[in-house]
């Protein structure tokens, strides 16, 4: 799938300049989740213990920055985190 964004850039000079950037998505690749229903490739898949459940019962994986797994690396290691 392609995504195109269109934008227009004026320069030092005056001149006009149009600016084109495409995003090429690719749809033959899975999300690797057993909750997912859309793909169906059953190797590499990420474990439904994985899932994490808010207050309001919706269902996510956390992905974790990695500014905050550089700087933060002694709370992530702690017991109560991990469990």
């Amino acid at each position: 799938m392609l995504h195109k964004r269109t934008s227009f850039k004026k320069t030092r000079k005056g001149n006009v300049l149009r600016v084109t950037r495409e995003h090429y998505l690719r749809d033959d690749i899975g999300c690797g989740s057993e909750a997912c229903s859309k793909c169906n490739q059953p190797e590499d898949r990420i474990s439904l213990s994985k899932l994490v459940t808010t207050e309001n019962d919706k269902k996510f994986y956390p992905i974790i920055h990695t500014s905050l797994l550089l700087h933060q690396i002694d709370l992530l290691e702690n017991p109560v985190v991990i469990s």
